[in-house]
């Protein structure tokens, strides 16, 4: 999954390569399990958290949420939602706090422990009864919510479009320590 998790359908055809799909929840009914999802703060509009891709709004964050919702009571998988950049707004730590609070009021109730650890197993994810793993980018806004935040997840981008070169990156990448 890229970046453009989130990116409305009409702005992507006309400016950005993506997958191609309609939306969140057809991307995950097609296979993706792990959103790359960044977040833009308006403080002045009437919807505050927005899924933007670089500086253009996207989509009303609680959208995406009420997509990963549906698919994951349909289906009963587990989605990884990494939240690690912040392009607009943010401008203290209530700002960030005040997000994690908007995600727990919308799915708290799929959000699985982090205590299960990166090195848990599906198994143990599957038996909490939760299914969606929010992991976050700052380290201070998880500490403060032990038990809903993983970590941010770390990834690697090469911006090729060439399917050979991209399975050449990531074989020179595999045998390097993560």
């Amino acid at each position: 999954m890229t970046e453009e998790s989130a990116t409305d359908t009409e702005v992507q055809l006309k400016y950005f390569i993506t997958q191609g799909w309609e939306d969140v929840r057809s991307q995950l009914r097609l296979g993706a399990r792990y959103l790359d999802i960044r977040i833009s703060e308006y403080v002045s509009s009437d919807v505050r958290f927005w899924a933007v891709h670089n500086m253009v709004k996207m989509h009303p964050l609680r959208n995406i949420l009420e997509q990963v919702r549906k698919f994951v009571q349909e289906t009963n998988e587990i989605v990884i939602f990494d939240i690690h950049s912040f392009p607009k707004g943010f401008n203290c730590l209530q700002d960030y706090l005040d997000l994690v609070q908007f995600i727990r009021d919308e799915i708290e109730d799929l959000m699985v422990s982090p205590f299960i650890g990166w090195h848990g197993t599906l198994n143990q994810v599957w038996a909490s009864g939760k299914n969606v793993i929010v992991s976050f980018a700052d380290a201070d806004v998880v500490n403060a919510f032990p038990n809903h935040l993983w970590i941010g997840t770390r990834f690697r981008i090469h911006y090729v479009d060439d399917k050979y070169e991209v399975k050449e990156y990531l074989y020179s990448k595999r045998w390097e320590r993560r």
